[in-house]
């Protein structure tokens, strides 16, 4: 997962990045575990603010997404290594005999 555009990434007046997303407090790419007990402050009395109900609605949807592309990025990684070493095996194989016939 790529950082987003923003503050991410970029070195504060501290002269050391802070690794997370304008300043909060989940680092990317984040795990299922920090989208899940993720928090906002409420805003103030009379203030728009957004339905604490809907945003832990939101952030659970958000890390079971996560969890379900985690899970397939590992099995994607397994095959590609599985693949690497058959790909190998095969072209050992393969290029052993093909000298064979050039130096006849």
């Amino acid at each position: 997962m790529s950082e987003p555009s923003g503050r991410a990434g970029r070195t504060p007046a501290g002269g050391r990045p802070s690794g997370t997303l304008y300043g909060g407090g989940m680092h990317f790419p984040p795990i299922p575990g920090q989208v899940r007990a993720a928090t906002f402050p409420l805003t103030a009395f009379g203030r728009r603010g957004y339905q604490p109900s809907e945003v832990r609605r939101l952030l659970a949807a958000l890390a079971e997404t996560l969890t379900v592309l985690q899970d397939e990025l590992a099995m994607v990684r397994t095959d590609n290594e599985r693949l690497k070493v058959h790909l190998r095996q095969w072209q050992s194989r393969n290029s052993s005999g093909r000298h064979r016939a050039e130096r006849r």
